[in-house]
């Protein structure tokens, strides 16, 4: 019982402090005050890429990896570029996905996507009038990544077969 009443009381000491670390801890762009790395370990050896303002709006902190997964790391927006890599282009291809992405979601992912250079719009060769995606050759790039996930995938989570091959066409499970 008096473990109980300590707990309750720790918790909310921790609520009141950590909105103070956090506000006067943090300066912007996600690096801590006093914490200081050598130059050579904050990536001094490699150039710094340019953002786009787009890139710029949502970024938590200067770490590759949190900003890669800033652009792609949520629920949906990488089966929209496997859906591009497998040879979809138009809005109601997207939707025929089996994942069931609702059309809000796409056109926002289709938008950021556009808006980060991975994507363009372009003429349909299908229907007058009309304008499919394609991938650029920065959302090309991602196609090794994709591999990789695919071929972590297959070897370690159970039950899963890849169906979409890379003309598009559906393979059937063994």
């Amino acid at each position: 019982m008096q473990n109980a009443s300590v707990d309750l009381h720790f918790a909310s000491i921790l609520d009141k402090v950590k909105p103070w670390t956090i506000k006067n801890r943090l300066r912007p762009g996600g690096r801590c005050q006093g914490v200081s790395l050598p130059r050579a370990k904050q990536g001094a050896a490699h150039p710094q890429n340019a953002a786009s303002p787009a890139q710029n709006q949502k970024r938590r902190s200067v770490c590759p990896v949190a900003c890669t997964l800033d652009l792609l790391g949520d629920k949906w927006t990488l089966l929209v570029v496997r859906d591009l890599l497998h040879g979809k282009s138009h809005f109601k291809e997207f939707l025929a996905s089996p994942e069931g992405i609702a059309t809000n979601i796409l056109a926002e992912r289709l938008a950021r996507l556009t808006a980060n250079g991975l994507i363009e719009r372009c003429p349909s060769g299908d229907t007058v009038g009309k304008e499919g995606y394609r991938l650029t050759e920065k959302g090309l790039s991602l196609r090794a990544l994709m591999a990789q996930i695919r071929s972590w995938g297959l070897d370690h989570i159970d039950g899963t077969d890849a169906r979409l091959q890379a003309d598009g066409s559906i393979t059937l499970s063994n």
